[in-house]
């Protein structure tokens, strides 16, 4: 538990830093577009905020099968190879669509940690003067 008394803060900040993660293997996805025999890599969101340090449980309802589940912690933010597409005649299996299309998912979550963290911090404010705004 965090010195606020909860884990909220931490579970924010691992998601900001497995999302800025993302964003470093994805870009360098579309760097080797034309690289032979490159196979295009990605970070397991769920695992990776999963394994958020310092945190032994979270509470997270599933409300709906469609929902990640969580479970995990400590650990690394770990990348595994993900072929978008059946290799081409160079080896590479690089698809452009793909990895844009992550790279604007990876900056919508990685804004939503921002708004999160943003609001968690007003919040903590208002309490802190009494809710004299």
């Amino acid at each position: 538990m965090s010195f606020l008394g909860d884990n909220t803060l931490s579970l924010i900040q691992r998601g900001l830093d497995v999302g800025l993660k993302r964003q470093t293997v994805l870009s360098s996805n579309v760097a080797n577009l034309d690289t032979p025999n490159f196979t295009p890599s990605d970070v397991a969101f769920e695992a990776a905020l999963g394994k958020a340090d310092g945190i032994t449980s979270v509470n997270v309802r599933r409300t709906d099968d469609r929902h990640l589940a969580m479970h995990g912690k400590g650990g690394d933010i770990e990348t595994n190879k993900s072929e978008d597409r059946p290799a081409s005649l160079d080896g590479n299996s690089v698809d452009l669509d793909t990895q844009m299309a992550r790279i604007g998912q990876n900056a919508v979550a990685y804004q939503a940690n921002i708004k999160a963290i943003s609001k968690k911090l007003a919040l903590l404010k208002y309490a802190a003067n009494e809710g004299a705004g």
